[in-house]
């Protein structure tokens, strides 16, 4: 339309009754239509005096129309500047993604810098969009990135600012009915982040974030900002940001809180990492709420499940896996009479209770509890000094303590495959135990174990030397899996069949 109609003389251009309606059909967004309809570069091609002929022919239908009036409403508003014009009209209809592009041009074109126009602008989107201002709604970060720039002049002085910022919420009623405002993804989480990135002459970023942190109401804010650190960084890049959060700003008596948003704001891999390096400061500072975990009724309000739920399932850094294993393990352990047997597992894997606090109170889900026992027999196996023979050992006895069948299909895959990277050496029983315990666990891909080395795609390419050198033990696995899966079969299908059942012919 736009390109090949309307380039043409109007005397010889095409017409068919549908084409306007279809037009506007596929223009859903109010904010397109409105630069559509009155920008200068539409204007030229003379857009809506084609919609407007059309219109006047009965070809648009009432919707339609409807949607061209309310754009043409909220222009003639903004040429006029008086905010007090919103009011009266309703704004252009748009998804929740251009929210915050609407309330920015309404600032812009009315000077958004006073109380009263703020206040006006914020009354009549709050009308128009219910809802759209709550914690987590799509197209928040839109408009937390409109409503920061009516604060910034007042964000030297942390104090002044955060006045602002919570007569904004007022008015907005984020903070009626019991609900603080200050969750870690609402919008005034983002409105701080997006300050926080804002360059400017006299500011200080950490005098802010200082601010936030020791502020009792505030603090949690701090977790959009800290993501926007993290975006797009590598793992060892996020550990070196947490040293520069560390070292600038002064937790004193807030550690534990500082630590709790840097550890809920991490994923899976980060928050791995973090606790690797973290372990011994993270002991002294008690249990520490896990806010995902409202999410599933499964899971504890401890970070420690979350830790034993998200990280990827491979082993822990030897160096600090002590520190990790005495921060998940608050309690003493009682001693295992089968530590002695020549078919135990080494030690450190006979714990057979969930982790506990003092008072008894479980800190790990069932699903995190299968995991961290997974994980810590995985690291046991990758110390320094331990042999295959060992390995192989510890298999031997992780029938009795490791709920490998509890945990997802492709959790259960990448253990195995960290054990096939970590042994050199076997023998066929080992063989035979290792499959037999692979299928009670339920593992019955027996193809899938040959791409072992895929698994482990989170550690780099495995070579293709130690590949050539764990051929045979794959081979030699993917078979007696094989077997197993067919004896169970078979033995499944005589049970199945009554006494007087003829044979097979």
């Amino acid at each position: 339309m736009e390109e090949v109609l309307l380039t043409l003389p109007e005397g010889n251009r095409p017409q068919s009754s549908g084409w306007a309606g279809l037009y506007l059909d596929r223009t859903p967004s109010g904010l397109d239509l409105l630069k559509r309809l009155f920008t200068k570069e539409y204007r030229r091609i003379g857009l809506a005096q084609w919609v407007e002929q059309a219109r006047v022919r009965g070809e648009l239908s009432e919707a339609q129309q409807e949607r061209i009036a309310d754009c043409e409403q909220y222009a003639r508003v903004l040429r006029t500047g008086d905010a007090r014009s919103l009011l009266n009209i309703k704004l252009p209809g748009i998804p929740a993604t251009e929210r915050g592009a609407i309330l920015s041009q309404i600032l812009r074109h009315m000077g958004g810098g006073s109380n009263d126009t703020l206040n006006l602008a914020l009354d009549t989107c709050r009308d128009s969009w219910p809802d759209a201002f709550q914690a987590g709604q799509p197209g928040i970060g839109g408009l937390a990135r409109a409503l920061a720039e009516p604060l910034l002049a007042d964000r030297a002085n942390p104090t002044v600012w955060f006045d602002r910022l919570v007569g904004l919420l007022d008015r907005l009623g984020l903070t009626r009915d019991g609900v603080d405002g200050f969750e870690c993804d609402s919008l005034a989480a983002e409105i701080s982040a997006e300050t926080l990135r804002r360059a400017g002459p006299s500011f200080d970023v950490w005098s802010v974030r200082q601010f936030l942190l020791q502020n009792d109401r505030s603090w949690r804010l701090l977790a959009a900002d800290v993501g926007r650190d993290l975006a797009g960084k590598s793992i060892s890049a996020r550990l070196e940001i947490l040293e520069v959060w560390d070292r600038s700003l002064n937790k004193g008596m807030h550690t534990a809180r500082f630590f709790e948003v840097w550890l809920n704001v991490c994923d899976g891999p980060t928050l791995a990492a973090t606790v690797a390096t973290r372990a011994a400061a993270l002991k002294s500072l008690g249990p520490i709420p896990w806010w995902r975990s409202t999410q599933d009724p499964d899971s504890c309000n401890d970070l420690r499940d979350a830790f034993a739920t998200l990280s990827p399932m491979a082993p822990l850094p030897e160096e600090g896996l002590t520190s990790v294993q005495h921060w998940m393990r608050p309690t003493p352990r009682p001693a295992d009479p089968r530590s002695t047997s020549e078919d135990s597992p080494l030690p450190e894997l006979l714990e057979l209770l969930e982790p506990r606090i003092a008072d008894h109170t479980p800190v790990l889900s069932r699903q995190g509890a299968a995991r961290w026992r997974c994980l810590e027999a995985l690291s046991a196996i990758y110390r320094t000094g331990i042999g295959s023979a060992s390995c192989w050992q510890s298999l031997a006895g992780w029938k009795h303590v490791l709920p490998l069948g509890e945990l997802e299909s492709a959790d259960r895959y990448r253990f195995v495959s960290w054990f096939i990277l970590r042994v050199d050496e076997f023998e066929p029983f080992h063989i035979a135990r290792f499959a037999k315990w692979l299928f009670e666990s339920g593992l019955s891909d027996a193809d899938r174990l040959s791409r072992w080395a895929e698994e482990l795609d989170e550690i780099g390419a495995v070579t293709d030397a130690i590949k050539l050198a764990r051929a045979p033990l794959v081979g030699d696995l993917r078979m007696e899996l094989r077997n197993v899966i067919r004896d169970a079969r078979e033995s499944g299908s005589r049970k199945s069949r009554s006494p007087d059942s003829p044979p097979d012919p």
